[in-house]
């Protein structure tokens, strides 16, 4: 069963793209420009999403499981930010160089956001007091 603590952190990856996501509409951006941070936005936030579900069941596994997971998520994110770029490159509606800009700085955000919600809800669990001699 998901926690409380967890849909609230869903909740919260979906409120700041969609902030994302409108804040760039009242710019005086160009559309290709629009489009290209709106889909850095949409695509960091569901892998933001699913980088925190997926760290968050495995803080509770072996740290082997923890860091395969770990570095899954890493390799994950590369392939969409290869994928996002080869897409983009082919498409005319989209600005390659602000939708990657915008796909590494969304990423580290939702990226950040993660590790401080997971941290957040591990902070009074033993296992994080004893790995960091706390």
């Amino acid at each position: 069963m998901i926690q409380i603590k967890v849909i609230h952190g869903i909740i919260l990856f979906i409120l700041i793209a969609f902030l994302l996501i409108f804040g760039f509409k009242n710019f005086q951006l160009s559309l290709p420009i629009q489009n290209s941070l709106m889909l850095a936005a949409v695509l960091s936030c569901f892998n933001g999403i699913a980088s925190f579900l997926s760290l968050n069941v495995a803080w509770k596994k072996s740290n082997a499981m923890f860091f395969g997971v770990f570095f899954s998520n890493l390799a994950w994110k590369m392939l969409v930010l290869g994928f996002t770029a080869f897409f983009i490159f082919k498409n005319q509606d989209f600005d390659l160089v602000f939708a990657l800009i915008g796909l590494v700085l969304f990423t580290f955000l939702f990226t950040g956001l993660g590790i401080t919600l997971i941290l957040k809800n591990v902070c009074g669990d033993h296992r994080l007091n004893h790995r960091y001699g706390f």
